[in-house]
């Protein structure tokens, strides 16, 4: 097996514990309301299928999971209240939102706890 071969096997190997943890916290912690599928409660809960927010700005989508319903970009529409999940750590949101990222029909890239400590510490100025 080549270099090339190898780095590649090892990156997807490295990954798949972040995509399971992501999973698990998206079953434990959204999917009641945002359905195992993503497809949300029409009117109640956005759906999560190729979403232009999930796919958009990482930290938009980051202020929406600290904030919930509180984010300066949550939909103004008659949706019900979503809490904040800012007492999460910054590795299971990272994870967490590149589950989301990564599926229901959405191509956007990872979110890595780097990002989200960085978020987190920029509210603090």
């Amino acid at each position: 097996m080549n270099k090339i071969c190898i780095l590649i096997i090892t990156g997807i190997v490295a990954a798949l514990p972040a995509v399971a943890d992501g999973k698990k916290t998206y079953r434990e912690h959204c999917s009641v309301c945002h359905m195992e599928d993503g497809g949300g409660v029409p009117m109640m809960q956005p759906e999560l299928i190729n979403s232009p927010i999930v796919n958009g700005e990482k930290n938009i989508l980051i202020d929406m999971l600290f904030f919930g319903s509180e984010s300066k970009y949550a939909p103004g529409e008659s949706m019900n209240l979503m809490a904040g999940f800012q007492h999460l750590k910054d590795k299971e949101i990272a994870d967490l939102l590149t589950y989301i990222r990564q599926n229901f029909d959405n191509k956007a890239s990872k979110i890595n706890g780097a990002d989200v400590t960085q978020y987190r510490q920029s509210l603090k100025r």
